[in-house]
């Protein structure tokens, strides 16, 4: 069964709320990752930490945009 239900206009503005603060995590995101490969060792569990906690708010994001296309 195809769910043909847009989203409503209140829901495509927050859908686009959170597909910005989705994009600007993924670049923090990128930019620690970065950081990390470039180093020589192991990179330190604060770095380590930070990305593990932007890659859950990252899917918490895409969860809930998911959820708002929905309906």
């Amino acid at each position: 069964m195809r769910n043909d239900i847009m989203p409503s206009k209140e829901n495509l503005k927050t859908i686009e709320r959170f597909e910005k603060l989705s994009s600007l995590l993924r670049d923090e995101q990128f930019k620690l990752l970065d950081e990390a490969a470039r180093e020589e060792a192991l990179p330190g569990k604060s770095i380590l930490r930070q990305i593990a906690e932007l890659e859950l708010n990252i899917t918490a994001i895409e969860n809930s945009i998911t959820d708002l296309k929905a309906g």
